[in-house]
């Protein structure tokens, strides 16, 4: 695992409506990689890589934005109460 990379990644910050600091980092980040990638954005901010050509790719969707506070809520005890 690339922990240094990792590490990059959560220092960003890049809150729900704000993420154009991380857009910018993967873009530069992902032209740097060996291969024949291409990057692309459009109109509502999605980032589109393809790696190669073929007629199907594998798919990989995330979210770039970052989730500050995290509330987990039980439906039933936990096995140690």
């Amino acid at each position: 695992m690339n922990t240094q990379l990792l590490k990059r990644l959560y220092s960003i910050y890049s809150p729900s409506g704000k993420e154009q600091k991380m857009m910018t980092f993967l873009c530069s980040y992902i032209k740097q990689l060996p291969g024949n990638i291409s990057v692309s954005k459009d109109k509502f901010g999605n980032l589109y890589v393809v790696k190669g050509e073929a007629e199907t790719y594998p798919c990989l969707v995330s979210h770039i934005d970052q989730v500050s506070h995290c509330c987990l809520l039980y439906t039933s005890p936990s096995p140690r109460d």
